[in-house]
């Protein structure tokens, strides 16, 4: 009895003094929660600046909150990203920002797209081919050039949320084949090939190559502004005229083989290639030198060579222009490095003959 007694005059005690001297006694789960809370202040202050800058427009609070979510996916992705690549590529927040995988994918990838092998492709190599043997090799440090500066390569577009990519890639190989050719520059139609080329699946997908068969069987491809985008599968027009044809196209590669690749690139200009940049989402800047893999499924335009000597060892890489305009990466470019295959440069890689 003593001990109870004793036991209740001490807990008696404590309380006496914890409240004499404001002692206030937290939860256990009160600092995360606090936290938490702060957290959540400081990511929706930079969501609802990011729809501002973007002006984004949501109908409903619950669409609100469900772009909200993505937002705060895509954080957490862009930080795996940073560390996963150590430095050498860096991702950040961009127009995409709001969007979940699975939309991205569905509106600006091609997830259903699977190219057929073209054996007779690769029986046309140039001569300096000869000489690269194999992706193994060291890629020469030499082999530097860009188009850009050269006129060959017209400005960066945007597909908007179009599967269009085969066809923007296609149209640019053909519009640099054409000034490489002696011709004046001039903007083709991608909304042609979008609505006219029944082989392929306009904003659901298709191949470069197939929309190159469509382009040599219609007898060209007309102008931008007598044909304009629209982002969106429309009715094939008949009431163009042709501005720009070409005879052909033929492999830049065999599969696998960067060095043909970056030869091809430095002796005959740019080439129309197909990736899987299903990690490119968030891509703002730096080389992409490892996490990407060969699932093809978006088409874009490698259009230069360079190294970077910034660090201990000097890195090879493309330069590749993408069609999602150029409030992405690098001013709509990206960099890739040289001599692994990363995101199946090598895998679909070809060239237009006017």
């Amino acid at each position: 009895m003593k001990t109870i007694i004793f036991l209740i005059f001490s807990i008696t005690l404590f309380v006496v003094v914890v409240s004499s001297v404001g002692i206030h006694i937290e939860h256990p789960n009160q600092n995360q929660q606090d936290n938490y809370i702060q957290r959540e202040r400081i990511l929706k202050n930079q969501f609802d600046q990011w729809v501002e800058k973007h002006a984004k427009k949501y109908h409903t609070h619950r669409e609100y909150l469900t772009r909200y979510q993505n937002f705060k996916n895509n954080l957490k992705k862009i930080e795996q990203q940073n560390a996963a690549h150590q430095g050498s590529a860096k991702f950040g927040m961009n127009k995409f920002s709001d969007l979940s995988e699975e939309e991205f994918t569905k509106f600006y990838l091609m997830p259903e797209y699977k190219p057929t092998p073209r054996k007779s492709l690769y029986k046309k190599h140039y001569p300096v081919m000869q000489d690269a043997q194999s992706s193994d090799e060291n890629i020469p440090l030499n082999l530097k050039v860009d188009w850009r500066t050269e006129g060959l390569v017209t400005p960066v577009k945007d597909q908007g949320a179009c599967g269009s990519c085969w066809a923007f890639s296609a149209t640019e190989q053909i519009e640099t084949a054409w000034i490489k050719a002696g011709n004046d520059q001039v903007i083709l139609s991608e909304q042609q090939i979008v609505d006219c080329d029944t082989n392929d699946g306009g904003c659901g997908g298709g191949d470069p190559h197939t929309a190159m068969d469509y382009v040599i069987k219609a007898g060209g491809l007309t102008s931008e502004s007598q044909y304009p985008y629209i982002a969106n599968d429309g009715t094939c027009h008949t009431n163009f005229t042709p501005v720009a044809h070409i005879s052909g196209y033929y492999a830049a590669t065999t599969p696998g083989n960067d060095t043909q690749l970056a030869y091809s690139v430095m002796n005959e200009g740019p080439i129309s290639i197909c990736v899987d940049a299903s990690s490119w989402m968030t891509y703002s800047s730096g080389i992409i030198r490892s996490n990407c893999d060969s699932d093809l499924d978006h088409c874009v335009q490698i259009v230069g060579l360079n190294v970077d000597t910034n660090g201990t060892t000097p890195i090879p890489y493309y330069i590749i222009r993408n069609s999602w305009g150029t409030d992405w990466g690098i001013d709509g470019f990206i960099y890739v490095e040289i001599g692994h295959d990363l995101c199946g440069v090598t895998q679909e890689a070809t060239i237009v003959v006017v």
